[in-house]
């Protein structure tokens, strides 16, 4: 094989490749720089030198990939549950807070109609209402909840 290539080229193909390289006897045009060398390189070390580092260089890739993957994977797990964890803990003592909210008007409410039952069931009769309104607006609650839970996986 014959290459007509700059001495800095050289250097760098020496760095770069680390083939066994047979000189010839003579070198000619050295002129401007261009060195003309007859380079005979063996086919077996330019092959394992040149593909060894490319799978090196790919096995390394995928693993830190891998790894990439496994570590977005934890902290988008670790951002979601602790997202999850946080509001079930609110909407517990959202929850009891309601609870112990709506005795409170149910009482307050069937001591003054006379009967504590009319209470209760003024009380039932708003949950009521509630649970229809709710199934009412349904499909729109649903896709916004849709939203926000892909939002939270995606950002």
């Amino acid at each position: 094989m014959i290459l007509q290539i700059t001495e800095h080229q050289l250097l760098r193909i020496l760095k770069i490749v680390k083939v066994r390289l047979y000189w010839p006897d003579t070198i000619s045009d050295i002129a401007g720089r261009n060195v003309r060398l007859y380079l005979k390189f063996r086919k077996m070390d330019i092959q394992t030198n040149l593909i060894e580092p490319l799978l090196e260089r790919a096995e390394a890739y995928s693993k830190t990939s891998v790894e990439l993957i496994k570590l977005k994977a934890l902290a988008k797990t670790a951002d979601i549950s602790s997202s999850l964890i946080s509001k079930s803990l609110l909407a517990l003592v959202v929850s009891f807070f309601a609870f112990l909210l709506n005795i409170a008007i149910a009482l307050w409410l069937g001591d003054i109609l006379g009967k504590n039952y009319y209470g209760f069931l003024i009380v039932a009769a708003c949950y009521a209402i509630a649970a229809i309104i709710i199934l009412i607006i349904h499909p729109s609650i649903k896709a916004r909840v849709s939203n926000a839970i892909i939002k939270q996986l995606f950002n």
